[in-house]
């Protein structure tokens, strides 16, 4: 036995060391304290893709008393991975026998013991839900369980998108990419799902004033995080917040969380998701400040080589708790900026500094001509491209799906990109 537990040892720290590399070190920022804004009660809602879209689920159900609504891009139902890797890359994903029954159980026993808030508040909450046709991360059976964990706890007033040809990605006007593509950084743009962050913030908040099409008024602000976090809990130094000139004037306003997914935080993709979530641009003329935290890649102690939001447990395994690490810091930065009033906005000056938008960072990516390669999944694993987990090969960059690691099954790789190879078909 204890062989065995230091092979599985030796496994993770090498997946965790050969998807660490080709990988930059996010450039420093001078960073501003959290301010506080007069943020009114009531008006917290929640939104998030992939890991985002897991950890905006338990935050919704462990702080349902706060939470008005959400918004899960691609996600699945609370506390689904139960603490287990393995659960994770299986029925969380793939949607083929969730555990209703125990998920309940963990649920409502946590409730009961006040480790999170009351169920009963559930059943007011309002909620969108994306789940594209073609995403092959979270399928839509999972999206599915997460509508049937959702309707146990009595929340009706669901809007569910489920028709698009969408790709495991965040949805958005802005986004760089085309509707059907599973590529960096991850946010898409679709014809026929136009402008999801209308829908999900009309859904929550009621109707809305028309979105600012030109220069925002607010600013980005990137603040630090470090006051909010703790040791191994996988947190950036920094995470940003985007304030209507509105809200840092003192005006009553609401607040959305938005949380990214595996691969989306800033250390990967800059500030992508901070500036083209096609959240910010109706932010802008409602009174909404945007909250964008920011989870970071870690090799060991914790083991979390994407930079993915805790929703199996790499942080302990109070994770989905309102103990968990991650959603103490996340709920501190809420509170933080809602502790304000409306006589003159921010209580903190040093966070109205960044009156101008910094530039968007962006990923610089190196043309490379598609190249094929044919092969048993451990021969890809040995040749790097691709990664081992849990005994299961997954195609290095788009992290697809394989199948066992093993010289029976035999994959065939495209590489689109420097360490970045999907699962296809070629010429």
């Amino acid at each position: 036995m204890k062989s065995n537990k230091q092979g599985l040892h030796a496994k993770l720290a090498l997946v965790a060391a050969s998807m660490f590399i080709g990988c930059a070190t996010p450039a420093a920022h001078a960073a501003s304290a959290l301010g506080s804004y007069n943020v009114a009660p009531n008006t917290l809602s929640i939104s998030g893709i992939s890991s985002g879209a897991y950890m905006a689920v338990q935050l919704q159900v462990a702080y349902s008393s706060k939470v008005l609504g959400a918004a899960i891009f691609a996600g699945g139902p609370y506390y689904c991975a139960q603490g287990s890797m393995s659960n994770a890359l299986g029925y969380c994903m793939s949607g083929s026998g969730v555990p209703f029954s125990a998920l309940y159980s963990y649920t409502d026993s946590n409730a009961n013991s006040g480790k999170i808030d009351p169920t009963s508040n559930l059943a007011k909450q309002k909620v969108y839900m994306f789940s594209g046709t073609n995403d092959t991360a979270v399928k839509q059976p999972v999206m599915n369980a997460l509508k049937t964990f959702y309707e146990h706890y009595g929340i009706g007033n669901i809007i569910y998108n489920n028709k698009s040809i969408a790709k495991h990605a965040w949805i958005s006007d802005d986004g760089p990419n085309a509707c059907n593509s599973f590529d960096t950084p991850y946010i898409n743009k679709c014809a026929d799902s136009p402008d999801p962050q209308k829908v999900y913030l009309q859904h929550i908040y009621g109707p809305l004033n028309p979105k600012n099409s030109g220069t925002l008024t607010g600013s980005y602000i990137q603040f630090d995080q470090k006051p909010f976090t703790s040791s191994g809990s996988s947190m950036d130094g920094t995470g940003w917040v985007y304030v209507p000139q509105s809200c840092a004037n003192g005006q009553a306003c609401k607040l959305n969380v938005v949380l990214h997914g595996c691969g989306m935080g800033q250390e990967a993709i800059g500030q992508a998701l901070v500036q083209k979530s096609g959240v910010n641009e109706w932010a802008d003329t409602n009174n909404i400040i945007v909250l964008y935290p920011q989870a970071v890649k870690s090799q060991m102690a914790p083991l979390n080589p994407q930079g993915c939001w805790d929703w199996w447990g790499y942080s302990g395994s109070d994770y989905a708790l309102k103990s968990g690490a991650q959603m103490k810091a996340i709920m501190a930065m809420i509170n933080k900026i809602s502790s304000g009033s409306g006589n003159g906005g921010s209580t903190t000056t040093s966070t109205t500094t960044s009156s101008t938008f910094p530039t968007l960072a962006t990923t610089t990516t190196t043309t490379v001509p598609a190249a094929c390669y044919t092969s048993s999944n451990a021969t890809h694993v040995l040749a790097g491209r691709a990664v081992d987990i849990m005994g299961y090969a997954w195609a290095r960059g788009s992290l697809h799906k394989m199948g066992r690691d093993n010289i029976f099954v035999t994959t065939t790789l495209k590489k689109t990109g420097p360490n970045h190879y999907v699962v296809g078909t070629c010429p």
